[in-house]
């Protein structure tokens, strides 16, 4: 997002994400279709594309959201405590309801969409075709439970509240005053517990460990099997031959420069 935007603008675009961020929620996989993913134990094609469609338009609102707050954060660029200008202010809720946003546009992704092993896999999987890079689900994540991002937060939050009186001067405000209305509604998508942040982060921590180790054992394991099959592909076994001289008449026909044959022999 183009930090040079002014707050007009990036009120527009914080209203028009609202509806957006509802229509991703309800467009997700459903409970039913995530249970029945995970009792056949994996993802159908059309339920992969499904899947990779609905993350890139969460990245895209994500990245919308994340772009408000460091928009706003970098054009006030002054502690909450020393906020004193009307700019400062406006730049402060606009940023505090993108944070709610973002928060709980976050919560779900992670705590009832990606419940299972299975699905945080597949959404840590790259998808070249939307730009998707890998470990998605694991970043997020991250971002979700860093420590200096949440001391921030609750930053803003306490601010929030000890001047909850002069925010209440900003309700007609042509810029930022319906998001000052609402905002009780916003703050309803954080999470004040300090104790379940701590669990969050803990969290974390194991997925990130866990990730490591199969990671490992995956490689150890590609390793193993590419040496069976480089030593079983030089291993000459005397029977008839599949692909005969007609075969490859035929195939010389169709063939050009940059074909790639994938083959697989029986035995």
């Amino acid at each position: 997002m183009n930090k040079t935007l002014s707050l007009p603008e990036l009120r527009d675009i914080l209203v028009n994400l609202h509806d957006p961020i509802d229509q991703l929620i309800g467009d997700a996989l459903d409970f039913e279709q995530r249970a029945q993913i995970l009792e056949r134990g994996y993802f159908r094609p059309q339920e992969d594309e499904d899947l990779a469609y609905w993350l890139a338009r969460y990245l895209s609102v994500r990245t919308e959201l994340l772009g408000i707050v460091c928009s706003v954060d970098s054009r006030a660029s002054v502690p909450f405590r020393k906020i004193s200008t009307l700019e400062h202010w406006r730049c402060f809720v606009l940023g505090y309801t993108a944070a709610c946003q973002l928060v709980r546009l976050d919560r779900y992704f992670l705590w009832e969409f990606a419940t299972h092993k299975l699905i945080q896999r597949k959404l840590n999987e790259a998808y070249p075709e939307y730009r998707i890079p890998p470990k998605t689900y694991t970043n997020v994540f991250q971002h979700f439970t860093d420590p200096s991002l949440a001391f921030r937060l609750y930053e803003a939050i306490w601010f929030a509240r000890l001047f909850s009186w002069r925010l209440r001067f900003l309700r007609k405000d042509p810029v930022v005053g319906e998001f000052v209305s609402r905002r009780k509604e916003f703050e309803e998508y954080l999470d004040k517990s300090k104790r379940n942040y701590l669990k969050r982060t803990a969290l974390f921590f194991r997925h990130s460990f866990r990730r490591r180790f199969a990671s490992a054992k995956q490689k150890t394991l590609f390793g193993i099997l590419e040496r069976l099959g480089r030593t079983a592909s030089e291993i000459n076994i005397d029977s008839p031959k599949y692909i005969n001289s007609e075969i490859k008449r035929e195939l010389s026909e169709i063939l050009e420069p940059g074909d790639i044959l994938v083959t697989r022999h029986r035995y």
